[in-house]
């Protein structure tokens, strides 16, 4: 909800536009006739009957690239089905794969919009690629992706048939890992999650002074139990300790909670301290997701209020104030401003990040 929204909404500006209505319809295009990208997350037709769509959008603006987000895309059976993360979670088989092997296990939502997740980041890739090929087509194009491809990509491995090809894991609330090197155990004071290669890191387990000898192929279903009772009768930071000096890749498992003091991301820039309240300091995604020479990351700002920006949008676009007066007295726009003290202070203005 609210938090969710704070997020996503960082160094944004945002502006209110009713597209049910003429005049907003119109002040949409004005705002489109300078945009490379516009993003819409729209069931399939709802663009088309609103004027956005792309082939309305490129009569203004040849160059720009549009990207649709959707379920199911604008074809087949479920083509104009509406669709949200958990219906494809479920539709796509990802909860059953992740509840376990049999028919009576309880199917497990992910909490985390994995295919939600997936689709921006596609989306984001096929707008690269739109602006990439621009200037050799000397167009725009318009970019679809779904959910339902999203969560096919990441059960990729998993949709593979061929003869002779070995068992998948399934996994289930009780499912630790896939091999005695690769799997959760418990130590004596919490979990940890041990990420080695079967059987290649079969030796650093003796010269992490957790198996007295080593222990041969044929005894892996021997060796997780064995494991666990050693791991058991451990500290987790001894275990970890252990584990790193051997090589062998082990780490803690964690609550989402304790990574707001984890130096690796506050370091790296994925975590920021913007300011501090009567509450302690409040620690948000920076948004650094990649790093390359000559990437700046502007530093977080608070997520703007809605239509906040509406005055401002309207008069870098060249709207006339008599113009935007109107628009605001039918409510083609909506804006969160005072009308009085806006528009002169609002057409500089920076709230929410800087405008392009």
């Amino acid at each position: 909800g609210g938090a969710g929204f704070a997020v996503v909404s960082r160094g944004r500006r945002s502006i209110l536009v009713d597209l049910g209505h003429a005049a907003g319809t119109a002040a949409f295009e004005r705002l489109a006739t300078g945009a490379d990208v516009v993003v819409e997350n729209y069931r399939p037709g709802v663009v088309e009957r609103l004027g956005v769509d792309h082939a309305s959008l490129a009569r203004v603006n040849p160059l720009v690239t549009t990207v649709s987000v959707s379920a199911f895309g604008d074809v087949g059976p479920l083509g104009q089905r509406p669709g949200f993360d958990p219906v494809v979670q479920a539709l796509s088989g990802i909860m059953r794969s992740q509840g376990g092997p049999s028919p009576d296990d309880s199917p497990v939502f992910l909490t985390v919009p994995i295919n939600d997740v997936l689709a921006a980041g596609l989306g984001a890739l096929g707008a690269c690629a739109s602006l990439y090929t621009r200037d050799r087509l000397g167009r725009g194009q318009r970019v679809s992706v779904t959910l339902c491809a999203s969560a096919c990509l990441v059960q990729a491995d998993l949709l593979v048939r061929r003869e002779g090809r070995s068992a998948l894991p399934v996994g289930g609330r009780d499912f630790p890992g896939g091999n005695p090197l690769d799997r959760l155990y418990r130590a004596a004071d919490g979990w940890l999650r041990v990420g080695g290669s079967w059987p290649e890191d079969l030796q650093a387990l003796t010269a992490a002074g957790l198996l007295e000898e080593p222990i041969e192929i044929a005894a892996r279903e021997w060796l997780a139990e064995e494991l666990g009772r050693v791991l058991a009768a451990l500290p987790l930071a001894e275990v970890l300790r252990r584990c790193r000096e051997a090589g062998l890749a082990a780490v803690k498992v964690r609550q989402p909670r304790e990574l707001v003091d984890d130096r690796q991301l506050t370091e790296y820039g994925l975590l920021a301290v913007p300011e501090r309240d009567e509450r302690g300091p409040l620690r948000v995604a920076a948004g650094r997701w990649l790093d390359m020479p000559g990437l700046v990351v502007a530093p977080p700002v608070d997520a703007p209020a809605a239509g906040q920006s509406t005055l401002a949008v309207l008069c870098e676009a060249g709207v006339a104030d008599d113009d935007i007066d109107e628009m605001l007295a039918t409510g083609a726009v909506v804006s969160a401003v005072d009308r009085l003290n806006s528009v002169g202070s609002a057409a500089t203005s920076t709230e929410g990040g800087n405008w392009p």
